[in-house]
């Protein structure tokens, strides 16, 4: 149901803070998440920001869309380390993270066994940061030059994490990129 202008101005806007590498970040096509998350949001007539310490040069997304917490090349690791020092301890608000990471650490060699520890940590970090937090853990962005049962096993890594953590009463959902219409 979409709503009124004056409707909207007595509604809370929900900061979404998307998270992630290039798949996430994009390069203005659109390939990059990022744009088809907003796409689906905004027509849906979603009232909504994406935010985060980095700015998109994708054209087709105003300042109130164009933020988010994204880097090409970025790794889990890089990731946390990243909400560490620049969104821990109240250093940046949001309502809702969904996070898209994991395809740079495969290129490195990485497979669900060396990624658990490192979602873990992520994880970790975030809730300690956030107990409350609402998050979205998505499944790879699915690249057709990596294995396919690779690929396949750290998503079902990406569901079994999202189970335990709903089991320790943490507020996070899993995200079926394919599954998006």
């Amino acid at each position: 149901v979409q709503k009124t202008a004056a409707e909207k101005a007595n509604m809370k806007r929900v900061k979404i803070m998307l998270m992630g590498d290039s798949t996430t970040a994009g390069d203005g096509s659109e390939a990059a998440f990022r744009y088809s998350f907003f796409s689906e949001l905004y027509e849906a007539g979603c009232f909504f920001q994406l935010v985060g310490d980095q700015a998109s040069a994708d054209y087709r997304l105003s300042t109130m869309y164009n933020r988010h917490l994204a880097q090409g090349g970025r790794t889990t690791d890089g990731l946390r380390e990243t909400y560490a020092n620049n969104v821990a301890g109240g250093k940046f608000d949001y309502d809702i993270a969904v996070i898209t990471i994991g395809v740079n650490d495969m290129y490195g060699g990485a497979n669900a066994t060396t990624l658990r520890p490192m979602y873990e940590a992520l994880l970790d970090t975030m809730f300690a940061d956030r107990p409350d937090a609402k998050v979205y853990f998505a499944e790879l962005i699915w690249m057709p030059d990596l294995s396919d049962s690779n690929q396949a096993s750290v998503d079902k890594l990406i569901a079994e994490l999202v189970e335990e953590y709903q089991g320790k009463g943490y507020d996070i959902n899993l995200l079926k990129h394919r599954e998006v219409s």
